[in-house]
């Protein structure tokens, strides 16, 4: 378990959870599994996490789950039910001779990619051949066997589903089911991805039930293609779902992801079940987007200019009585009365009150994902009235991003001054640049700016000027440390800022290659990034803590030691 100093530490500070933010591919490997592809399943994430646990972390924070396609690698359009098989660790299944050593060692030699990048387009097409091999190595009489069986019938109500569309995309040498026939074989399911899913939901299990941390899930806001297959009446006809503009993309964004019906029962529960699923396997949910579930910018899906279709369009629930989108007043759970016309669509200000009926209404959107205890609101820099309302009924927090915080503007949303104490802070996230980028770009005005806020925040010895001046990338600390200072109970921290890597993990709304596919690297550990317990220390002397300041400095410099003269891992 984490050691009781740094624990005291987030004690004093009001610290309930520091979380460590890597999607699944992210992970490293250990010398001798590396295949393309980092996984949580891992013998190099085991090492990696509990190299966060020893600096005070008490969380990881994963992605999105899903399968993704062959030329789509974001985890955010993967599907609802079905895990990826490019997480299964490789190495337990040649231990359990699953996989035989030979595909094992043809699959490393393959690897295309340095530890750093995701072999994509290899880890896609690998995984699978080692699903196959295992479902025919396996003992038809042994105990995994048995278990599988046994699984697969207590999954069948989402299982089936997507063995069947597996059978069709084999059938027809495509996954668009837009160009299959519109009559289809019969089909009995593919056994071989059954027991493919029954590998990486076990290898789910087991970690969750060996880490020591809290484990986190992330609810994307976006419904797959394959998920959308033979769904299409669960979705509201002619609208698609995307971000309008903001502080954040100034120019919006046409997502194209299909809207969920307000008035179908069944669409609610299938948004029900997905949710219980991951919550079956999560301690927590990151809820990915949540404006899409309470107050969901709706664009015509028809449009050919999808772009001018999302800058012109409206909110779901908000929209009683607009001329261009007539078809949306049905939905609306606020009145004319309640809109402020002077103010864009979009503005956090369009609606100017509610009843607390009307509140009961919003509230319920999110109620029905499951206990709020359990959710994790990704609210960045809007807040719409209704999902401020909601927030407040709930007793939820917000993210704040301090990357993107004006530090002359103690009233700025990002700031940590504006932090309350449901709220998350971060420097960044998988949609923000890495820190390191960040402060190589900043003016010197700004990096001044900041260097004044963070004495401010913390006391003028916490921040080396002339340092600073030397190399910016020193600010990072100090901008670690503001976070535990702030009234947020929460702290979170993306794998990239954490070990001091400048590429960037994902570019919102930009189709590039690289996107996805950044790795923490298996030489983690001497790397050169953040301090977490320095950074804690730095803001226990500002509280005026110096002697637990010490101590946890100590613990650290002891464990690093330790560290540098143990045996290494093979």
């Amino acid at each position: 378990m984490t050691n009781e100093i740094l624990a005291e530490a987030r004690r004093e500070l009001g610290i309930e959870n520091l979380v460590l933010m890597i999607h699944d591919a992210s992970f490293p490997s250990r010398k001798g599994e590396e295949v393309g592809r980092g996984s949580p399943y891992s013998r190099g994430a085991q090492d990696l996490l509990a190299w966060a646990e020893a600096r005070g972390f008490t969380g990881v924070q994963l992605g999105p789950q899903g399968i993704t396609s062959a030329d789509d690698k974001s985890p955010y359009d993967g599907s609802a039910f079905a895990k990826n098989p490019m997480s299964i660790a490789l190495a337990p299944l040649v231990d359990e001779d699953l996989l035989s050593q030979k595909t094992f060692d043809e699959i490393r030699a393959g690897v295309s990619t340095s530890t750093e990048r995701v072999d994509y387009a290899w880890s896609w097409k690998q995984s699978r051949r080692a699903v196959k091999e295992a479902h025919a190595r396996v003992d038809r009489s042994g105990a995994v066997w048995q278990r599988f069986v046994a699984w697969r019938a207590a999954n069948a109500s989402w299982l089936a589903r997507d063995e069947d569309f597996e059978a069709w995309t084999a059938s027809f040498g495509t996954e668009d089911w837009r160009r299959w026939p519109s009559a289809l074989p019969a089909v009995n399911g593919d056994e071989v991805f059954a027991f493919g899913q029954f590998l990486v939901h076990a290898q789910h299990e087991a970690f969750r039930k060996a880490c020591n941390l809290h484990v986190l899930g992330d609810l994307q806001i976006g419904i797959s293609h394959r998920d959308r297959f033979r769904r299409e009446h669960l979705f509201l006809r002619g609208y698609a779902m995307g971000a309008p503009p903001s502080r954040t993309n100034p120019d919006g964004q046409p997502w194209g992801y299909p809207l969920l019906d307000p008035e179908s029962a069944e669409a609610t529960d299938f948004n029900r079940a997905r949710v219980a699923k991951m919550l079956a396997e999560f301690d927590f949910l990151r809820v990915d987007h949540p404006h899409g579930h309470i107050c969901p910018w709706a664009y015509d899906a028809t449009a050919p200019d999808a772009l001018r279709a999302v800058q012109n369009g409206a909110r779901l629930f908000e929209s009683p009585d607009l001329p261009d989108h007539p078809a949306l007043a049905r939905y609306a759970i606020v009145r004319p009365d309640q809109i402020d016309l002077s103010v864009p669509r979009y503005a956090d200000a369009w609606v100017t009150s509610l009843d607390e009926a009307q509140i009961d209404r919003y509230a319920h959107k999110i109620e029905v994902l499951g206990s709020t205890r359990a959710l994790l609101l990704e609210v960045l820099s809007t807040c719409p009235f209704p999902l401020a309302s909601v927030l407040a009924r709930s007793g939820l927090g917000r993210f704040r991003v301090t990357q993107k915080a004006d530090p002359r503007n103690p009233t700025d949303v990002y700031s940590t001054y504006q932090a309350k104490r449901p709220d998350w802070v971060m420097l960044g996230n998988h949609d923000t640049p890495p820190i390191w980028r960040c402060l190589k770009s900043w003016r010197r005005d700004k990096i001044d700016a900041w260097c004044d806020h963070l004495q401010a925040r913390l006391g003028k010895d916490a921040v080396d000027r002339q340092v600073i001046a030397n190399d910016p990338r020193a600010l990072a600390q100090p901008m670690l440390a503001d976070l535990f200072v702030s009234e947020a109970s929460s702290v979170a921290v993306f794998f990239a800022d954490l070990f001091g890597i400048d590429a960037i993990y994902n570019q919102p709304g930009v189709v590039d290659e690289a996107n996805w596919t950044l790795r923490a690297g298996n030489d983690f550990a001497s790397r050169r990034g953040l301090d977490v317990p320095a950074a804690m220390a730095t803001a226990l002397r500002a509280r005026g803590k110096h002697d637990l300041a010490a101590r946890v400095l100590a613990h650290a410099a002891a464990h690093v030691a330790r560290s540098a003269t143990g045996p290494s891992r093979p």
